[in-house]
């Protein structure tokens, strides 16, 4: 039971549950265990989700170089607040190139797509079918994260946000996880990348 200011008790609602079941490699030099984790999740063909402007300052290609590059079998770049079609277009690319691992590279835009991506691979409906709270009826692909911003949480959540033009609200979709989604931290810790002239740092 809780209180009001004005003193009257009303009732208080059920508690919430929340799981992040997501292992975080941090610090400078985790980086270097991408192959590694790739591996370990048995990545044999990557799709790789990225941010325009991690693109355009060149930190993508110095993130993918030291990777077996017969695994990458598609790059999608993608812009700030993606909706259903953008996501969409990943996933139909990442599904016919048979992918089995997604790797997401940028802020919280690219990491979102990326989502979208990895519940298309498993799942044949289009991504807003399954807005909700564990509507997919398979699990996603197994992810890497690689964020490049901090504020969002994208890296770490299981949930899925994308921005649909003529909503009142985001379309948002809590998915199941098998635990084998990664972080890793920027390469950029020691030399400082700079952002295009009019580029968000999102």
């Amino acid at each position: 039971m809780t209180t009001s200011t004005n003193g009257a008790a009303s009732e208080m609602r059920s508690p919430l549950s929340f799981s992040m079941p997501t292992r975080v490699l941090s610090g400078l030099g985790s980086l270097a265990a991408l192959p590694e984790e790739i591996d370990r999740l048995g990545g044999r063909r990557i799709a790789v989700v990225a941010d325009q402007g991690v693109a355009a300052v060149g930190l993508l290609q110095r993130i993918l170089d030291p990777l077996d590059q017969t695994s990458l079998s598609t790059t999608i770049l993608v812009g700030p607040d993606p909706d259903v079609t953008t996501a969409e277009r990943p996933a139909e690319t990442a599904r016919a190139a048979r992918c089995d691992l997604v790797l997401a590279i940028g802020g919280g835009s690219a990491l979102g797509a990326a989502k979208a991506v990895a519940i298309r691979l498993n799942n044949v409906a289009r991504i807003d079918e399954f807005e909700g709270l564990d509507r997919a009826p398979n699990l996603p692909a197994p992810t890497i994260a690689i964020p490049t911003t901090a504020g969002s949480g994208s890296g770490v959540s299981r949930v899925l946000v994308l921005h649909e033009p003529g909503r009142d609200t985001e379309l948002i979709g809590l998915f199941a996880v098998e635990g084998v989604a990664r972080v890793g931290a920027t390469p950029s810790t020691e030399e400082p990348v700079e952002c295009p002239e009019g580029g968000a740092r999102r």
